[in-house]
């Protein structure tokens, strides 16, 4: 549908109303710049400018797919607008849906080849995908024509971090802060690679820019996580403790663990042992998909890259891939209530088709495969979802003591989908729920996940290994146990542990922060283990993912 084309003397005012909502949006007054847009979205309801502009709007709200939907919906409008192409590429790349962003951002490139923000969105697209190698060459890409651009250097160097370059990495982002010493994305980036000592001189640099009361909030978080991380670093765990408070007293998402203690009672009462035996037999019959799940710091990036050290399994990474087959399973189940009160309107047809398009979709990625791992650990609270539609797919658990998985959780700068992290005590009773529903999927489950305890598997590699391998129906392969020699991208914040071989340092490691747990420890009452006699860890260690 075209947009109506306003009367003649309107037409001014309008561009006047365009020009002034636009620079809200610029100015970041997002509030006033939707109700801008929508004013003018009330008058002509396609106007592509204004979808553009609200579309952008919604992006900036953490609200990727109704962005995606807007920008779609102006570019219907507008085909042959690259800055359209591109930024929809941005709301995709946001939603987690990498391939549909290259397909855009191939558009905008063959519309304007010398296009340095899509040249740099394409490389995202890319890492999103695990292919680093091609992401780099984009980023070169860019830099051709567009010298010194910051992204795109910043961007390189992310990639090389997760390509297991750590060292290059380093050496990058501080020929960044050599050209702009305030770039808070290169100093976040260079306290993930680089491991500090006494001497380096880039915390003091961060105090200094953390003493600017200018300073801009997005600034100050991201600098004072990596104040955090270099104090915990070089042993100072009183310093690491104050600025992670700090950094958690910025965030204005908190989590309320009265909501996700109701999902679980909602997940409890639909998914029951009786509920699932009568569907065992439905979905595809697949044994490709290997869903890796836990809470976030468990170890699910450190049995990922042991498992796609096989040369017959792909590491997929984090796929949104399930999450967005439920959302779009409730709509072809014609359901008005939410998850999980609309999964018993699902039939077995249903079932098998939409078992059969995540087989698709993660077998795109890697048609040679036997196995592909999705590791999103959330999907913790799918697994019913995935016994409804894989009945065959393996799920692997992997469990660590609460106190050292939460702790660093704590430590770690989440997405708001995550922020129960925020604060301690909320933390604890996130993990209790966790420790409720793992326990009743156990329970109720036709095929109960292969369990895998952090602990366990550094202290004994090659037994456990072979416990997963056997269950994921793999023959030995002593790659596995090199898993740290592997060439992929890892891209969580275990990309730089996982190229290391095991160690125990991070074993009991929430010890060193005990005196400042009482809110944690309290929280997760019975779900702490009776614990083993053991040292106070070493600062350091193989940090589970």
């Amino acid at each position: 549908m075209k947009p109506a084309k306003p009367p003649k003397r309107a037409a001014k005012p309008l561009q006047q109303e365009l020009t002034h909502a636009e620079a809200l949006l610029r100015a970041r007054r997002f509030g006033e710049a939707e109700a801008a847009f929508r004013a003018i979205l009330d008058r002509f309801p396609e106007h592509w400018a204004a979808l553009a502009g609200l579309g952008m709007v919604a992006l900036a709200a953490n609200d990727p797919d109704a962005s995606a939907e807007l920008l779609a919906r102006a570019l219907d409008n507008r085909p042959g607008d690259p800055a359209l192409h591109n930024n929809l590429a941005k709301a995709l790349i946001a939603a987690n849906r990498p391939q549909e962003a290259i397909e855009k951002l191939h558009r905008a490139l063959k519309l304007r080849p010398a296009f340095p923000e899509a040249l740099c969105n394409l490389a995202r697209a890319l890492r999103q995908l695990g292919r680093g190698e091609e992401a780099l060459e984009d980023y070169d890409r860019c830099e051709a024509v567009a010298p010194g651009h910051l992204a795109a250097r910043i961007g390189r160097n992310g990639t090389l971090l997760e390509l297991g370059r750590a060292q290059e990495a380093a050496a990058g982002l501080r020929a960044v802060l050599t050209d702009d010493p305030r770039c808070s994305a290169a100093h976040a980036l260079l306290a993930r690679a680089h491991k500090f000592r006494p001497g380096d001189p880039e915390p003091e640099l961060i105090d200094r820019l953390l003493s600017d009361p200018a300073l801009r909030t997005s600034d100050r978080l991201r600098l004072t996580y990596a104040a955090a991380k270099i104090a915990d670093d070089l042993g100072d765990c009183d310093r690491a403790m104050l600025r992670l408070k700090e950094a958690n007293r910025m965030r204005t998402s908190l989590a309320d663990p009265d909501y996700f203690a109701k999902r679980v009672d909602a997940i409890v009462s639909v998914f029951t042992k009786s509920f699932m035996a009568e569907r065992a037999r439905w979905g595809d019959p697949s044994e490709r998909p290997v869903f890796i799940v836990g809470m976030p710091r468990s170890g699910t990036t450190l049995t990922e890259q042991i498992l796609a050290s096989h040369p017959l399994v792909f590491g997929a990474g984090e796929l949104e891939t399930l999450t967005h087959l439920t959302g779009a399973l409730r709509k072809a189940a014609g359901a008005q209530k939410r998850f999980p009160e609309f999964i018993p309107q699902i039939g077995p047809d249903l079932a098998r088709s939409f078992g059969a398009r995540y087989v698709a979709e993660v077998a795109a990625l890697a048609p040679s495969a036997a196995r592909v791992t999705d590791k999103m650990p959330h999907n913790f609270e799918l697994l019913g979802v995935i016994a409804l539609l894989l009945p065959n797919a393996r799920v692997i658990h992997c469990r660590r003591d609460p106190r050292d998985t939460c702790v660093s959780c704590y430590m770690h700068q989440f997405q708001d989908r995550h922020a129960y992290n925020r604060d301690l005590r909320a933390l604890g009773l996130y993990y209790r729920q966790y420790v409720r529903l793992m326990a009743h999927w156990r329970a109720a489950l036709p095929n109960p996940p292969l369990e895998i305890r952090y602990e366990e598997l550094i202290a004994d590699l090659e037994a456990h290994t072979r416990r997963i391998l056997e269950y994921c129906g793999l023959p030995w392969d002593d790659r596995c146990l090199a898993f740290h020699e592997t060439r992929r991208s890892v891209v969580t914040p275990s990309t730089w542990q996982v190229r290391q071989p095991l160690y125990t340092g991070s074993v009991g490691r929430w010890r060193r922060y005990e005196k400042h747990l009482g809110p944690l420890l309290e929280a997760l009452g019975d779900s702490i283990p009776a614990d083993k006699a053991e040292p106070a860890p070493v600062a350091g260690g193989m940090r589970a993912g």
